[in-house]
């Protein structure tokens, strides 16, 4: 996921979530996962439900690691 830094950027500016200092590779695990599940496949568009709706991001924080 070379835009991992991106999405870590829109979460803290949108959410005011710092998540820079997670364990890079985990937590691109767990952003991939969650691509899968809610059938996302490329990582504009995991930005822009990210930036655009905050339910989503609300289901990604509560599944689990």
């Amino acid at each position: 996921m070379a835009d991992y830094p991106d999405v870590i950027r829109v979460i803290r500016l949108r959410y005011g979530y710092d998540f820079t200092g997670y364990a890079q590779a985990s937590l691109k695990r767990r952003l991939m996962r969650f691509m899968g599940h809610a059938g996302i496949e490329a990582v504009f568009d995991l930005k822009h439900q990210l930036i655009n709706d905050e339910a989503f991001f609300t289901a990604w924080c509560n599944t689990s690691p």
